[in-house]
């Protein structure tokens, strides 16, 4: 089984990190942009100006072995290559071959982590539903599905907040709150975007992790008096839970 993108780089490529930035050669070049293994990157490229590899540059980053194959990269260089629009982001780019279950939600977990900006590409779902390709960036339809989740969190907190409640205080359950947003935004077949789709643990937990924090938000922005009650210590909890079984999956 292959692993997620944020497992294969936080926990595969370090197994190995002794060997960082010491390649075999001392003329050693990144399987991908090209350029001399202790080069540093073009900002340019990592802003996503241009969809070419980086040709200046100002940017350290690590040079490690991919595994198991071996073949030298960049880190840096790696993670831009997850973000492309084409069919080598999950897969070795020398030899081709599959290192990593590659899905949307991981790959902005990482860009994002690494200060790149993501690219801008056509979703697989608008093409599947034969929509011109011209119509929609996917960074357009990644606005959308966090616009429908801000709707169904506040939909759904109101609904709660008319229920009998169960706690000694009289909060609202806001853990069920949050179960009862995960099931109607599957419900609507979100995320569309590719840049949310999940097929991994790890990406299904990211983007309950997304869920999480988008409605910690709201509640934060706009109750802040609940952060005073039983629901929020119990909410709290369940965020804590999630980010700690995201990092035993990822470690």
């Amino acid at each position: 089984v292959l692993p997620s993108l944020l497992r294969y780089v936080d926990h595969d490529l370090m197994r190995n990190s002794a060997a960082h930035n010491h390649p075999p050669s001392s003329h050693a070049t990144c399987n991908i942009c090209l350029k001399p293994w202790n080069s540093t990157i073009d900002p340019a490229y990592l802003n996503g100006t241009s969809e070419a590899a980086p040709s200046q540059y100002s940017v350290t980053t690590t040079f490690l072995p991919l595994e198991p194959c071996g073949h030298w990269v960049h880190y840096t260089c790696l993670i831009w290559l997850a973000t492309r629009s084409h069919d080598r982001k999950g897969k070795c780019p020398t030899c081709g071959m599959q290192l990593f279950e590659w899905e949307g939600i991981t790959a902005l977990t990482l860009a994002t982590r690494s200060s790149l900006n993501i690219a801008t590409f056509v979703s697989r779902a608008i093409k599947e539903r034969g929509q011109p390709p011209s119509l929609r960036s996917d960074m357009a339809v990644y606005e959308m599905d966090c616009e429908v989740i801000e709707t169904m969190i506040h939909s759904q907190f109101f609904l709660h907040l008319g229920k009998p409640p169960k706690n000694a205080d009289r909060s609202p359950d806001l853990v069920q709150c949050f179960y009862d947003v995960l099931n109607a935004l599957q419900r609507m077949g979100k995320p569309v975007s590719g840049w949310l789709q999940y097929k991994t643990e790890t990406g299904y937990a990211l983007w309950c992790a997304l869920v999480a924090i988008k409605m910690r938000r709201y509640l934060v922005e706009g109750h802040n008096t609940i952060q005073n009650t039983e629901a929020w210590r119990q909410f709290e909890d369940g965020r804590k839970v999630l980010q700690t079984n995201i990092l035993a999956e990822v470690h």
